[in-house]
């Protein structure tokens, strides 16, 4: 029979349990969702998150072609850009547009963050929120006057609650031509 030291011992069981500890102490994000899941254009959904083993947790909204973020106070929100230093458990309330012309489907990142301040990018966890699309983009499109005659001005106005401006494609018979005001 072989003996063990008791120094080889102490060396296993010390081994053991520093092993259990880190294993145990695993920061993680125990549930994730979005309430609802499925929001139309311009609504709200409440992001909820749970953990264990964490200093906190960081959402990140992924930056998608059409797709714009803000908060409850209707302040933008970056998206790619991290929500740092939320609480272990807790929800943030975010408000969707979406000028696509179909819905799109979002996946939402939580990333924890472990008991020594750093997030853990290996173990983050994910939620999908379907948002429809928004019915009309440019509430209100007029011209003024609606008859001119050559070489005299017209002003185009639009309205839209989500975007800032707009491209025009002008179809004009032959023969005309059109300039915007200060253009040479």
């Amino acid at each position: 029979m072989k003996k063990i030291s008791v120094k080889k011992s102490l060396y296993f069981i010390v081994q053991f349990f520093i092993l259990f500890f880190v294993f145990e102490a695993r920061a993680e994000i125990i549930s994730f969702s979005a309430s609802p899941a499925s929001i139309n254009n311009g609504q709200q959904t409440s992001l909820a998150w749970s953990s264990q083993n964490l200093s906190g947790v960081k959402i990140i909204l992924p930056c998608i072609r059409g797709i714009k973020y803000s908060n409850e106070s209707n302040a933008a929100m970056t998206c790619d850009s991290a929500v740092l230093d939320l609480p272990t458990t807790g929800a943030l309330n975010v408000k969707i547009v979406n000028l696509n012309t179909l819905s799109s489907s979002i996946q939402v990142k939580a990333v924890p963050k472990n008991a020594s301040g750093t997030y853990d990018e290996s173990n983050p966890a994910y939620v999908s929120i379907s948002v429809g699309p928004a019915s009309t983009i440019i509430t209100d499109f007029t011209a003024s006057p609606l008859e001119i005659e050559s070489g005299n001005d017209i002003a185009l106005s639009w309205a839209s609650q989500y975007i800032a401006g707009v491209n025009f494609l002008l179809s004009c018979p032959e023969n005309v031509r059109v300039s915007f005001v200060g253009d040479s």
